[in-house]
Parts: structure tokens; sequence; C-alpha cells
């Protein structure tokens, strides 16, 4: 199991692994199964998976709220949080301008210091 931010790649949304990080991972798993670990929704995580050529194993994804089989990309565990509670959080945290993000059911709820937007 592998994090992907600060230890594959640098914390940046649009960076890819290294030549040598493949490299790397590409022999691992030629004498183990390599899995990932991201705070990263699957969507943001697919670009460096592939790059990886991580086919088979896990990928936790959502801070550990899913847990993708990567051969054939279905969720094997999922734990969100209740609709009621995601709401609250969000009110809470906007009232205060805090930063968030929450997707919930494929929607993306987000706080900047200057924006709120929401769509329940």
């Amino acid at each position: 199991m592998i994090d992907i931010d600060g230890t594959l790649i640098d914390y940046d949304s649009t960076a890819l692994p290294t030549k040598r990080v493949r490299q790397a991972v590409v022999a691992a798993s030629k004498l183990l199964t390599v899995c990932v670990a991201t705070g990263r929704s699957y969507p943001s995580a697919e670009r460096i998976i592939n790059a990886l050529s991580l086919h088979s194993g896990v990928a936790i994804i959502n801070n550990g709220a899913q847990v993708i089989d990567l051969e054939d990309k279905k969720v094997m565990f999922e734990k969100n949080i209740p609709q009621k509670d995601a709401e609250q959080i969000f009110t809470y945290l906007a009232t205060r301008r805090i930063p968030l993000t929450l997707i919930p059911q494929q929607k993306i709820l987000y706080i900047t210091k200057n924006t709120i937007h929401k769509e329940w």
C-alpha cells in the first residue's frame, strides 16, 4: 500500500509520477500486489493509477471512505456521511467561511473564502 500525495507524487493536483517512480512500481508489481491510498476521489486518482500501470489490487480513496477494485473498477466498500449530517456540517462551515469540499452523490459542494456553492 502506497500513499499518492507526498509519496508517489508532489502535493500537486496536476502532477504525475516520475519515470523513476513508475519504474519502481512496475518492478514491485512483478513481485507483489501494489495498492494505493489517497484522500483524492477516484476520478482524480485514476490518471495516477493508470500512469503507474496498476490494473489489479485496490485503491483506497476519499480518505478511506471508498475501496475500489482496480481490475473491474467496482466499489468494494463505501461509507458515506448521511445527507442530514453533511448538510449540518456544510452549513456550520459555510457560516464561518471555513474551506471544505463535499461530494455527496457525485455533486460537488464547496466553500472557499469568497464562494459558497451548494446544490442539495
